[in-house]
């Protein structure tokens, strides 16, 4: 026979087919237990339990979770984990996402990075230019320009001009190509 079943009532019921190379636990309380091993990849397991779940699929692929404190994923190179208060997502090539308290957010690349501290600043960096934002001002900055606001003053600098604001004291207004 390619399949065989035993029963120990109340404490399990588990069934094996040979045929198939699977394995299936059931308990009272609500776990399940899952494995199964095919020609392809080592064995995969599985376990669901009342708030947990837990599984893994050959050595590259993994999953985790307890509710509701986390959830955790592997799949390769990529890595996630989720909590109510935090959350981190890690992928090839230096991909990365943060969250820490919904206040802190983190998002990094090869070549950018953004970053928020609520309410503080924001943050940008990435393909030749910058910007910063804060409750009392900020700038952007680019290969060829620069613009700011800082509290009463204001900067706006690129090739052709430049204005310089320092409100209310005074105004500037330079035209670099003419000298003016």
């Amino acid at each position: 026979a390619s399949t065989r079943t035993l029963v120990a009532f109340p404490l399990f019921v588990n069934f094996f087919d040979k045929k198939q190379r699977t394995h299936v636990i059931v308990t009272p309380l609500g776990g399940l237990w899952r494995r199964e091993k095919t020609d392809e990849q080592p064995a995969a397991h599985k376990l669901l339990a009342p708030f947990l779940y837990y599984a893994k699929d050959g050595e590259d692929r993994k999953t985790a979770v307890l509710l509701p404190l986390f959830w955790y994923a592997r799949d390769g190179e990529t890595r996630a984990f989720y909590s109510p208060l935090f959350a981190r997502i890690a992928g090839p090539g230096g991909d990365r996402r943060t969250m820490a308290a919904w206040l802190w957010w983190d998002h990094q690349t090869a070549s950018s990075r953004n970053l928020t501290l609520v309410p503080l600043f924001h943050w940008e960096r990435g393909s030749g230019r910058r910007k910063l934002l804060t409750p009392v001002g900020g700038f952007l900055r680019t290969e060829t320009s620069l613009r700011a606001l800082w509290g009463p003053v204001y900067v706006n600098d690129d090739a052709s001009t430049r204005t310089l604001v320092a409100f209310p004291l005074f105004v500037t207004f330079f035209d670099k190509k003419q000298r003016t």
